[in-house]
């Protein structure tokens, strides 16, 4: 039982992390040398604007919390 306690998931963590990122880089690399294109295009940033910012980083990660919380303490 002393090993369980002693246990650091936080270096865990950090792994899972670096290997799911370095995993997306390597994918979208992939994907752009097979297709040819380039992975942002420039009518994506005229697109992003401050009202968008605000939806997709503080209100949908909000609203998704409610929902899911809301199931999950039923």
């Amino acid at each position: 039982m002393k090993l369980i306690k002693n246990y650091n998931t936080t270096f865990d963590c950090i792994y899972l992390f670096l290997i799911v990122l370095t995993t997306n880089i390597l994918f979208l690399i992939s994907v752009y040398y097979i297709y040819e294109e380039p992975l942002i295009d420039e009518d994506d940033l005229l697109k992003f604007t401050v009202p968008t910012f605000i939806l997709y980083v503080f209100i949908a990660p909000i609203i998704e919390e409610f929902c899911f919380r809301g199931i999950f303490s039923l």
